[in-house]
């Protein structure tokens, strides 16, 4: 069961930091395409980021859980698990944050055409793009913790 929770714990981690890039830049190339106007590009928002959320809760949530798993279960790596444990429940409890307290209210400012947004939303954006870069380097601080090697006994390798 260990091995399995273990497995799992590097595989939504790692997926997650993937999968995350790959959406960011997505919505980086859509937000900057000069053929899109900027109700095709709302549109499109309104349809990507709840799977993003949605997408990145469902994994984060799966490696916090065979983490706790592993930590229960097995004594040799808690350390290291307490640590990565700490790391994922940040990077989630700011997806989290960010989901309710900025994209929702920046919803509510897509029904429009961009140039007719409360200037809140340019706030609201830049506060999204700077927590999505902090819980960035949480995910791949955690999937390289997830990932990092140890030795059959459970220390972490010095040679490596």
């Amino acid at each position: 069961m260990v091995r399995f929770c273990w497995m799992m714990l590097r595989f939504a981690a790692a997926g997650w930091v993937g999968a995350a890039s790959l959406f960011i830049v997505c919505a980086a190339l859509e937000a900057t395409c000069p053929d899109l106007d900027s109700l095709a590009k709302n549109t499109l928002i309104l349809l990507h980021f709840p799977w993003y959320y949605a997408f990145g809760f469902v994994l984060l949530v799966l490696a916090l859980a065979s983490g706790m798993v592993c930590w229960l279960a097995d004594g040799r790596t808690r350390r290291r698990l307490t640590v990565l444990s700490l790391v994922l429940a940040a990077a989630l409890l700011l997806m989290i944050a960010d989901y309710v307290f900025i994209y929702q209210p920046m919803v509510g400012m897509l029904d429009q055409p961009a140039e007719a947004r409360p200037s809140s939303f340019q706030r609201y954006h830049d506060l999204s793009m700077t927590i999505n870069a902090c819980g960035s380097l949480l995910w791949l601080a955690a999937a390289v913790l997830a990932c990092w090697p140890t030795a059959p006994d459970g220390r972490q390798r010095a040679q490596d």
